[in-house]
């Protein structure tokens, strides 16, 4: 699972994680390959997003910890 297919799930939520969300999907130059922050850094820093870097990597966090339990899971 992709950081996008993750974070497009929220993209109807009324929450700072909604907007980050609805930007991204509405982004038609996302990369939607990104599995790790430090591409997901690289493609924010390139569109000179830096002031919500905390909440995207708080995001992207959640990301993580959800693709670990899953991968737990279905060992």
């Amino acid at each position: 699972m992709t950081f996008y297919d993750w974070i497009s799930e929220y993209k109807n939520t009324e929450l700072p994680i909604g907007k980050l969300a609805r930007h991204i999907y509405l982004d038609p130059k996302y990369p939607h390959q990104i599995t790790r922050w430090d591409d997901l850094k690289q493609y924010l820093k390139s569109i000179n997003l830096h002031q919500d870097f905390n909440e995207i990597r708080h995001a992207f966090e959640y990301y993580q910890m959800d693709v670990n339990i899953f991968n737990e899971i279905n060992k």
